[in-house]
């Protein structure tokens, strides 16, 4: 695996206390986001909403020069003015991601499609697992109803695997 100069500085062990904040703020750091950025991936911002603090709400859309785009598959569909949004986020921001592991990050790519990524230890069968899944083609994966894996990132000892975000909220 070739590293790529981010190192994830929290433990990963299973039965080890974690410390949520600790992760979101590496998450959440100008150093991190920017490499992100420089990966093509532009990170929701973390914000307290209605007393969530552990929910990220996307820069929506991330260039003010041009509005949503709808997505074709394995992309959801986000086009704000067709989409169905429940009547009690129409004033709200209309997608958000709560995760409360420290493990999950949602983003938008530099085409403003919506993905998740995820953080997963080299050399276990989750990574060997996501890793044949991207070597899969999209039509062999889309006959099968598999989500794909669109993109691996290394990082020294994980790697971070990139999925289409597939629901407008993950809440509720």
């Amino acid at each position: 695996m070739v590293s790529s100069g981010l190192t994830i500085p929290f433990s990963f062990e299973q039965g080890v206390e974690v410390d949520e904040l600790e992760r979101f703020a590496f998450w959440d750091s100008p150093d991190v986001v920017k490499w992100f950025k420089d990966h093509g991936y532009t990170l929701y911002k973390r914000s307290v909403y209605r007393g969530e603090e552990l929910a990220t709400f996307p820069i929506f859309p991330p260039d003010p020069q041009s509005g949503p785009v709808e997505a074709d598959f394995p992309y959801a569909h986000h086009d704000m003015d067709t989409m169905e949004i429940p009547e009690e986020y129409q004033t709200d921001p209309p997608l958000s991601g709560v995760d409360t592991s420290g493990k999950i990050l949602y983003a938008q790519d530099s085409l403003k499609r919506h993905v998740v990524i995820k953080l997963v230890p080299d050399n276990t069968d989750e990574y060997r697992v996501l890793r044949f899944l991207s070597e899969q083609s999209m039509d062999t994966l889309k006959e099968n109803c598999v989500i794909p894996v669109l993109d691996l990132l290394p990082i020294e000892g994980f790697w971070l695997a990139v999925m289409p975000r597939l629901r407008a909220s993950l809440i509720g």
